[in-house]
């Protein structure tokens, strides 16, 4: 009984040490408020974000689109004549093999404007993940998105969502997750880790020895 307890133990503290936790990242101006531009107005200004033919934009709900999932404000990618994009760099360094998730909101304007819309996780100047779809022209509801992807390369933690047609598509309520800066295993994790490696190795070697 008491090797059996020693031997679970060992196991647990393993474990324990080996938990890597998935952290909210911060992603800044999230939900687009920041500048407000009154209800209906739009602004070439995307602060947090690099941006190329894209808006903040506070859609008429009933007008330009049937509901907002968040505050008053989106973004608005693409003019209805050329592609967009916007782009943030999270500031987190990717680790290799870790899992990255990003949710945010994606939709079309009530008044004729097809949506093309991409989202790509980044690992410094290259995408490690995408996902891609279309939303008819007239849709004027959000959908949410998820889109997961695995560190492969190194730089930092980078998030892109565009417009790749003649159209336009609205985002929102973007979100990250994953292993933040601060997950460097600490000194007492290690020490955790080792323990329990110790313990395992010190049963096997006892257990040899009576065998022998």
């Amino acid at each position: 009984m008491g090797k059996r307890l020693a031997v679970a133990a060992a196991i647990l503290v393993l474990s324990l040490a080996a938990q890597a936790k998935a952290d909210q990242i911060p992603v800044q101006n999230s939900t687009f408020s920041a500048p407000g531009v009154g209800y209906g107005g739009y602004t070439s200004q995307t602060p947090g974000w690099t941006s190329s033919d894209a808006a903040i934009y506070s859609p008429i709900v009933g007008v330009n689109v049937n509901s907002i999932p968040s505050g008053f404000q989106v973004a608005a990618v693409g003019d209805g004549h050329a592609p967009g994009y916007m782009f943030q760099d999270l500031g987190v360094p990717v680790v290799a093999g870790a899992k990255y998730t990003i949710n945010l909101s994606i939709g079309s304007r009530l008044e004729g404007y097809a949506s093309h819309w991409l989202v790509e996780l980044w690992a410094g100047n290259e995408p490690i993940g995408q996902l891609s779809g279309t939303v008819a022209v007239g849709n004027g509801n959000f959908v949410p998105v998820t889109l997961t992807a695995t560190g492969a390369l190194s730089g930092n933690l980078g998030i892109f969502v565009s417009e790749t047609g003649a159209g336009q598509t609205l985002f929102t309520n973007v979100q990250a997750f994953g292993p933040s800066a601060n997950d460097v295993p600490e000194p007492a994790s290690l020490t955790l880790f080792g323990l329990g490696a110790a313990g395992l190795v010190g049963y096997g070697l006892r257990r040899r020895l009576r065998l022998a």
